[in-house]
Parts: structure tokens; sequence; C-alpha cells
């Protein structure tokens, strides 16, 4: 089961349009085996920016504020059992982005859960327009990636994997 419910982009002169977007990949799939969090997020960069040299389109740099917004959400998720763009306390892209101290001038954020391995995660998002989209934007030139999943501590939550990639435009 794959369901795409839009996209999140964030630009200053559309605050107040921007949509809601989450991507659920709900499959039974391959496990991850024993890569770590930081293994699996530079896999999910690497190929995301192979996407983007095959369509004609720059890599992204990885940063590091980025990133630990990406990781802090992801771990949020996986805690409080939710997918979304927006926490449960109605914390948003644009507040965890801003406040991992990240100059941001437009943000994009790709969302997914389930057990698919990266390569077929990062293929998922490249089939779905919105999140293509975020993903081969010229305008994006830097990106972080969280990766949490359930350690068996606390209750199940609905999925035992969660991925965000962030992607930024800074304001300098």
């Amino acid at each position: 089961m794959l369901r795409s419910l839009g996209r999140k982009r964030v630009r200053p002169d559309r605050l107040g349009g921007a949509a809601l977007a989450v991507f659920i990949v709900a499959f039974s799939g391959i496990a991850f085996g024993q890569l770590s969090s930081g293994k699996l997020a530079n896999q999910v960069l690497r190929e995301i920016n192979q996407q983007r040299v095959l369509n004609g389109v720059g890599p992204l740099m990885l940063n590091r504020r980025l990133a630990s917004a990406a990781q802090k959400h992801a771990e949020d998720m996986v805690k409080r059992d939710y997918l979304g763009h927006r926490s449960p306390d109605l914390r948003g892209l644009t507040d965890r982005v801003t406040s991992a101290g990240y100059p941001w001038h437009a943000v994009a954020e790709n969302l997914a859960a389930g057990k698919l391995p990266v390569n077929r995660t990062v293929q998922s998002w490249m089939t779905s327009p919105s999140h293509r989209e975020n993903m081969l934007n010229p305008d994006y030139s830097e990106a972080g990636v969280g990766y949490a999943f359930f350690s068996g501590d606390g209750k199940r939550p609905r999925y035992d994997r969660y991925w965000v990639v962030v992607f930024a435009k800074p304001s300098r």
C-alpha cells in the first residue's frame, strides 16, 4: 500500500497556502539490518543526489542543522506514534528548522514510514509528483535526513521506521 497525500513546501511569500503532505510507505519488506541511523540517512542523501544528477540538477549538500531538525522529527514521530508534518503540539517544518538555527529562505519536507529499503523509499518519492518536485527542485541546495525506528521500548507505534528529508535554500 502506497499513499501520497501531497507535499510540504514553504516559502515566505506563501506561508499561508502551504499544503500538508504525508507520504506513507506501508510495505512489509526487506529489513534494514544492523546499519546505524546515520549510515542510512547518508545513503538516502546519496540516492537523492543520484536522482538529481540523472535529472540534470546539482547535488544537495548535507547541512547538520537540517539533519538535526529532520532527526528530531523522525524520533518524535516514533515516540509519539504519529506521521505528519505537524507534531501533536502543532509544531511544523518551519518551527523545527528555525529552532535548529538554520537561516532559511525556502524549505520543503518529504516523509515516509514503513519497511522499504532506502533505494525503494527514494524511488517511491520519485513516483509521487509532489515529492519528486521537492527532490529535484534546483532552488534547494542543502538537505538534512533523519531516520528513526522503533527499538522495542515503550508502546509500539503504527510504523516501525520513519524517514524525514528536509530540503532548503538558505536565506544568505
